[in-house]
Protein backbone atom coordinates (compact mmCIF):
# COMPACT_ATOMS: atom_id res chain seq x y z
CA UNK A 1 0.00 0.00 0.00
CA UNK A 2 1.16 3.51 -0.69
CA UNK A 3 1.75 6.16 1.92
CA UNK A 4 -0.10 9.43 1.61
CA UNK A 5 1.98 12.54 1.13
CA UNK A 6 1.29 14.01 4.57
CA UNK A 7 2.19 10.86 6.50
CA UNK A 8 5.10 10.13 4.20
CA UNK A 9 6.60 13.58 4.67
CA UNK A 10 6.32 13.29 8.46
CA UNK A 11 8.03 9.89 8.42
CA UNK A 12 10.70 11.15 6.01
CA UNK A 13 11.41 14.19 8.18
CA UNK A 14 11.75 12.15 11.38
CA UNK A 15 13.88 9.40 9.84
CA UNK A 16 16.10 11.85 7.96
CA UNK A 17 16.86 13.76 11.16
CA UNK A 18 17.70 10.51 12.92
CA UNK A 19 19.99 9.37 10.11
CA UNK A 20 21.75 12.73 9.94
CA UNK A 21 22.51 12.52 13.67
CA UNK A 22 23.59 8.87 13.75
CA UNK A 23 25.17 8.43 10.31
CA UNK A 24 27.04 11.54 9.22
CA UNK A 25 28.16 9.99 5.95
CA UNK A 26 24.67 8.92 4.92
CA UNK A 27 24.20 12.37 3.41
CA UNK A 28 27.19 11.85 1.08
CA UNK A 29 25.31 9.28 -0.98
CA UNK A 30 22.18 11.34 -1.36
CA UNK A 31 23.32 14.98 -1.32
CA UNK A 32 23.81 15.22 -5.10
CA UNK A 33 20.14 14.66 -5.82
CA UNK A 34 17.82 17.63 -6.11
CA UNK A 35 14.72 15.48 -5.48
CA UNK A 36 13.84 15.14 -1.76
CA UNK A 37 12.34 11.68 -2.31
CA UNK A 38 15.58 10.50 -3.93
CA UNK A 39 17.69 12.04 -1.16
CA UNK A 40 15.61 10.27 1.48
CA UNK A 41 15.85 6.91 -0.26
CA UNK A 42 19.60 7.44 -0.63
CA UNK A 43 19.98 8.00 3.11
CA UNK A 44 18.04 4.82 3.87
CA UNK A 45 20.15 2.75 1.47
CA UNK A 46 23.40 4.19 2.82
CA UNK A 47 22.44 3.65 6.46
CA UNK A 48 21.37 0.07 5.73
CA UNK A 49 24.59 -0.74 3.92
CA UNK A 50 26.87 1.01 6.42
CA UNK A 51 25.36 -0.71 9.43
CA UNK A 52 24.34 -4.02 7.84
CA UNK A 53 27.12 -4.65 5.29
CA UNK A 54 30.79 -3.88 6.09
CA UNK A 55 32.18 -1.45 3.55
CA UNK A 56 35.57 -3.14 3.55
CA UNK A 57 36.38 -6.17 5.65
CA UNK A 58 39.67 -7.94 5.99
CA UNK A 59 40.63 -11.37 7.33
CA UNK A 60 42.73 -11.23 10.51
CA UNK A 61 45.24 -13.76 11.74
CA UNK A 62 42.56 -15.52 13.78
CA UNK A 63 40.00 -15.53 10.98
CA UNK A 64 37.83 -12.76 12.37
CA UNK A 65 36.49 -10.14 9.97
CA UNK A 66 36.79 -6.50 10.97
CA UNK A 67 34.63 -3.80 9.36
CA UNK A 68 36.60 -0.86 8.03
CA UNK A 69 33.94 1.44 9.47
CA UNK A 70 35.01 0.43 12.97
CA UNK A 71 38.35 2.17 12.60
CA UNK A 72 36.76 5.56 11.96
CA UNK A 73 36.59 7.76 15.08
CA UNK A 74 33.50 9.83 15.71
CA UNK A 75 35.47 12.95 14.79
CA UNK A 76 38.28 11.92 12.43
CA UNK A 77 41.41 14.08 12.47
CA UNK A 78 41.68 16.69 9.77
CA UNK A 79 44.61 18.02 7.77
CA UNK A 80 45.95 21.46 8.66
CA UNK A 81 43.74 23.92 6.81
CA UNK A 82 46.56 25.34 4.70
CA UNK A 83 48.36 22.08 3.89
CA UNK A 84 46.87 21.46 0.43
CA UNK A 85 47.37 25.08 -0.76
CA UNK A 86 50.90 25.00 0.69
CA UNK A 87 51.72 21.83 -1.25
CA UNK A 88 50.25 23.32 -4.43
CA UNK A 89 52.51 26.38 -4.13
CA UNK A 90 55.58 24.20 -3.57
CA UNK A 91 54.75 22.25 -6.73
CA UNK A 92 54.57 25.45 -8.77
CA UNK A 93 50.81 25.83 -9.23
CA UNK A 94 50.20 29.44 -10.26
CA UNK A 95 46.76 29.52 -8.68
CA UNK A 96 44.93 27.51 -6.06
CA UNK A 97 43.62 24.28 -7.66
CA UNK A 98 39.89 24.30 -8.34
CA UNK A 99 39.49 21.09 -6.35
CA UNK A 100 41.75 20.11 -3.46
CA UNK A 101 41.32 17.60 -0.65
CA UNK A 102 43.55 16.40 2.16
CA UNK A 103 43.28 13.61 4.74
CA UNK A 104 45.74 12.13 7.26
CA UNK A 105 46.78 8.52 6.68
CA UNK A 106 45.22 6.47 9.50
CA UNK A 107 48.13 4.00 9.50
CA UNK A 108 50.79 6.77 9.41
CA UNK A 109 49.60 9.88 11.33
CA UNK A 110 52.70 11.88 10.34
CA UNK A 111 51.70 11.59 6.67
CA UNK A 112 48.75 12.97 4.74
CA UNK A 113 47.15 12.24 1.40
CA UNK A 114 46.67 15.30 -0.81
CA UNK A 115 44.79 15.37 -4.11
CA UNK A 116 44.65 18.39 -6.41
CA UNK A 117 42.62 18.76 -9.58
CA UNK A 118 43.00 21.64 -12.01
CA UNK A 119 41.84 22.40 -15.53
CA UNK A 120 44.33 20.91 -17.97
CA UNK A 121 46.94 23.32 -19.25
CA UNK A 122 47.02 25.26 -15.99
CA UNK A 123 43.93 27.24 -16.90
CA UNK A 124 41.75 28.86 -14.28
CA UNK A 125 37.97 29.12 -14.42
CA UNK A 126 38.24 32.69 -15.71
CA UNK A 127 40.37 31.52 -18.68
CA UNK A 128 37.71 29.12 -19.94
CA UNK A 129 34.64 30.45 -21.79
CA UNK A 130 32.40 27.81 -20.21
CA UNK A 131 33.68 28.38 -16.66
CA UNK A 132 34.53 25.02 -15.10
CA UNK A 133 33.97 22.98 -18.27
CA UNK A 134 36.87 21.04 -19.77
CA UNK A 135 39.45 18.38 -18.89
CA UNK A 136 40.88 18.17 -15.38
CA UNK A 137 44.31 16.87 -14.41
CA UNK A 138 44.62 14.87 -11.20
CA UNK A 139 47.68 15.22 -8.96
CA UNK A 140 47.73 12.73 -6.06
CA UNK A 141 50.47 12.55 -3.44
CA UNK A 142 51.50 11.52 0.05
CA UNK A 143 53.20 14.30 2.00
CA UNK A 144 54.75 14.93 5.40
CA UNK A 145 51.92 16.42 7.45
CA UNK A 146 54.14 18.93 9.24
CA UNK A 147 56.20 20.28 6.36
CA UNK A 148 54.21 19.48 3.22
CA UNK A 149 57.24 17.71 1.72
CA UNK A 150 56.12 15.38 -1.06
CA UNK A 151 57.08 11.75 -0.39
CA UNK A 152 55.37 10.03 -3.33
CA UNK A 153 53.29 11.34 -6.20
CA UNK A 154 51.32 10.50 -9.35
CA UNK A 155 50.19 13.10 -11.89
CA UNK A 156 47.44 12.03 -14.29
CA UNK A 157 46.66 14.39 -17.16
CA UNK A 158 43.05 14.80 -18.34
CA UNK A 159 41.85 12.38 -15.67
CA UNK A 160 38.30 13.77 -15.60
CA UNK A 161 35.99 15.50 -18.05
CA UNK A 162 33.49 18.20 -17.09
CA UNK A 163 30.81 19.14 -19.58
CA UNK A 164 27.05 18.78 -19.39
CA UNK A 165 27.87 16.00 -16.93
CA UNK A 166 29.74 18.23 -14.51
CA UNK A 167 32.76 17.25 -12.41
CA UNK A 168 31.76 18.18 -8.86
CA UNK A 169 34.73 17.33 -6.64
CA UNK A 170 36.91 14.79 -4.85
CA UNK A 171 36.80 12.80 -1.62
CA UNK A 172 39.61 10.70 -0.12
CA UNK A 173 38.76 7.15 0.99
CA UNK A 174 41.01 5.67 3.72
CA UNK A 175 39.12 2.44 4.46
CA UNK A 176 41.35 -0.56 5.18
CA UNK A 177 42.18 -1.75 1.69
CA UNK A 178 44.86 -4.16 2.96
CA UNK A 179 45.67 -5.99 -0.26
CA UNK A 180 48.84 -7.85 0.74
CA UNK A 181 51.24 -7.98 3.71
CA UNK A 182 52.57 -4.44 4.10
CA UNK A 183 50.44 -3.10 1.22
CA UNK A 184 47.52 -0.83 2.05
CA UNK A 185 45.80 1.06 -0.75
CA UNK A 186 43.84 4.29 -0.42
CA UNK A 187 41.02 5.55 -2.55
CA UNK A 188 39.89 8.71 -4.26
CA UNK A 189 36.23 9.26 -5.20
CA UNK A 190 35.27 11.71 -7.93
CA UNK A 191 31.74 13.02 -8.33
CA UNK A 192 29.82 14.02 -11.45
CA UNK A 193 26.26 15.25 -11.74
CA UNK A 194 23.73 16.91 -14.00
CA UNK A 195 20.19 17.99 -13.38
CA UNK A 196 17.25 19.75 -14.95
CA UNK A 197 13.70 20.52 -13.92
CA UNK A 198 12.55 17.05 -14.96
CA UNK A 199 15.54 14.74 -14.56
CA UNK A 200 18.78 14.23 -12.65
CA UNK A 201 21.84 12.00 -12.81
CA UNK A 202 24.83 11.74 -10.50
CA UNK A 203 27.54 9.25 -9.66
CA UNK A 204 30.73 8.75 -7.69
CA UNK A 205 33.66 6.77 -9.11
CA UNK A 206 36.49 5.21 -7.11
CA UNK A 207 40.18 4.98 -7.93
CA UNK A 208 42.64 3.02 -5.74
CA UNK A 209 46.34 3.78 -5.34
CA UNK A 210 49.31 2.06 -3.70
CA UNK A 211 52.61 3.64 -2.71
CA UNK A 212 55.77 2.29 -4.33
CA UNK A 213 58.88 4.19 -3.26
CA UNK A 214 58.55 7.82 -4.29
CA UNK A 215 55.69 7.14 -6.71
CA UNK A 216 52.05 6.14 -6.49
CA UNK A 217 50.51 3.53 -8.76
CA UNK A 218 46.91 3.45 -9.93
CA UNK A 219 45.56 -0.10 -9.44
CA UNK A 220 41.80 0.41 -9.83
CA UNK A 221 40.17 2.97 -12.09
CA UNK A 222 36.66 4.43 -12.01
CA UNK A 223 34.54 1.81 -10.28
CA UNK A 224 31.08 3.38 -9.88
CA UNK A 225 30.37 3.18 -6.13
CA UNK A 226 27.15 5.19 -6.15
CA UNK A 227 24.69 6.31 -8.80
CA UNK A 228 21.39 8.17 -8.73
CA UNK A 229 18.94 8.75 -11.57
CA UNK A 230 15.46 10.21 -11.64
CA UNK A 231 12.73 11.63 -13.86
CA UNK A 232 9.52 13.38 -12.86
CA UNK A 233 6.87 15.68 -14.31
CA UNK A 234 7.42 18.56 -11.80
CA UNK A 235 4.05 17.70 -10.28
CA UNK A 236 4.10 14.14 -8.93
CA UNK A 237 4.55 11.39 -11.51
CA UNK A 238 8.09 10.10 -11.75
CA UNK A 239 10.57 7.38 -11.01
CA UNK A 240 14.04 7.14 -9.48
CA UNK A 241 16.81 4.63 -8.99
CA UNK A 242 19.56 4.61 -6.36
CA UNK A 243 22.56 2.26 -6.43
CA UNK A 244 25.20 1.92 -3.73
CA UNK A 245 28.26 -0.36 -3.91
CA UNK A 246 30.53 -1.53 -1.12
CA UNK A 247 33.89 -3.31 -1.29
CA UNK A 248 35.02 -6.29 0.78
CA UNK A 249 38.62 -7.48 0.87
CA UNK A 250 38.41 -11.22 0.19
CA UNK A 251 40.70 -13.92 1.63
CA UNK A 252 41.48 -15.14 -1.91
CA UNK A 253 44.26 -13.59 -4.00
CA UNK A 254 45.14 -13.00 -7.62
CA UNK A 255 48.74 -12.23 -8.62
CA UNK A 256 49.60 -11.46 -4.98
CA UNK A 257 46.78 -8.98 -4.24
CA UNK A 258 43.54 -9.76 -2.45
CA UNK A 259 40.41 -10.09 -4.56
CA UNK A 260 37.76 -7.42 -4.01
CA UNK A 261 34.10 -8.40 -3.64
CA UNK A 262 31.69 -5.72 -4.87
CA UNK A 263 28.20 -5.75 -3.36
CA UNK A 264 25.63 -3.69 -5.26
CA UNK A 265 22.24 -2.67 -3.85
CA UNK A 266 19.69 -0.88 -6.03
CA UNK A 267 16.34 0.57 -4.98
CA UNK A 268 13.84 1.83 -7.57
CA UNK A 269 10.83 3.97 -6.62
CA UNK A 270 7.82 5.33 -8.45
CA UNK A 271 5.49 8.20 -7.59
CA UNK A 272 2.01 8.83 -9.01
CA UNK A 273 -1.26 10.55 -8.23
CA UNK A 274 -3.76 8.33 -6.41
CA UNK A 275 -7.16 9.76 -5.42
CA UNK A 276 -5.79 13.28 -5.67
CA UNK A 277 -2.68 12.62 -3.56
CA UNK A 278 0.93 11.98 -4.59
CA UNK A 279 1.97 8.49 -3.54
CA UNK A 280 5.51 7.12 -3.69
CA UNK A 281 6.37 3.44 -3.33
CA UNK A 282 9.08 0.98 -4.38
CA UNK A 283 8.67 -0.33 -7.91
CA UNK A 284 10.05 -3.70 -6.85
CA UNK A 285 12.09 -5.25 -4.00
CA UNK A 286 15.70 -4.00 -3.68
CA UNK A 287 18.13 -5.72 -6.03
CA UNK A 288 21.35 -7.03 -4.44
CA UNK A 289 24.17 -8.54 -6.49
CA UNK A 290 27.82 -9.48 -6.03
CA UNK A 291 30.86 -9.42 -8.29
CA UNK A 292 34.54 -10.18 -7.67
CA UNK A 293 37.37 -8.02 -8.99
CA UNK A 294 40.68 -9.77 -9.68
CA UNK A 295 44.12 -8.17 -9.87
CA UNK A 296 45.83 -9.07 -13.16
CA UNK A 297 49.33 -8.10 -12.05
CA UNK A 298 48.91 -4.44 -12.97
CA UNK A 299 45.33 -3.36 -12.19
CA UNK A 300 42.01 -4.67 -10.94
CA UNK A 301 39.85 -5.46 -13.95
CA UNK A 302 36.49 -3.66 -13.66
CA UNK A 303 33.68 -5.11 -15.80
CA UNK A 304 31.76 -2.73 -18.04
CA UNK A 305 28.56 -2.92 -15.96
CA UNK A 306 30.41 -1.50 -12.92
CA UNK A 307 32.01 1.41 -14.77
Amino acid sequence: MGVTVGVYRLIRWRVTNMLDERCLRCSLFSSASGNPHMRFVGKLITATLIYAIPSVVEPTAVGVTVAAEAELPSQPPACPENLAPQVARKLGYLSTPQYRVCKPMPNAPDKSIVALSVLSGGLSDSDVPDGDMGSYDLDVMIVQSGTGRVLSRLLQESAYESDAYQFTGLDIDTARYNLAPGVRAFGLRAGHSTSSHVSSLSDSKLRLFVEEGNTLRLILKDLVVSQSTGEWDMNCAGQSSETRRTLTVAPTRSHGFADLIVTSATVETKSEMVAGECVEKPRQPPKVSHATLHYDGKVYVVPKELR
